[in-house]
């Protein structure tokens, strides 16, 4: 089993995870985007490449690396781009 951690409310609040994780971060509006890029900066392991719902492109997409995770915002004909990503 493991043990109990003793955390300090001042200790480093960054998460480590046991892998490196790339992330897409697919947003329609600037504050989902600042928020969740502020979330996943938490963590050390994280790389993130974010781009606009409008502004995804086959060719952007082709260019950054195959991602670990996606998160997308539910919003702005987001099932439909999401459908088009799977066709490139």
């Amino acid at each position: 089993m493991g043990e109990a951690i003793d955390i300090l409310p001042n200790e480093d609040d960054a998460i480590r995870l046991k892998t490196n994780l790339n992330v897409w971060l697919i947003y329609s509006n600037e504050n989902f985007h600042a928020h969740m890029r502020q979330q996943l900066k938490r963590c050390r392991n994280i790389h993130i490449d974010s781009f606009s719902l409008l502004g995804m492109t086959e060719e952007y997409v082709r260019s950054i690396d195959t991602p670990d995770l996606i998160f997308v915002e539910a919003s702005g004909g987001w099932a439909q781009k999401m459908v088009d990503l799977q066709s490139y």
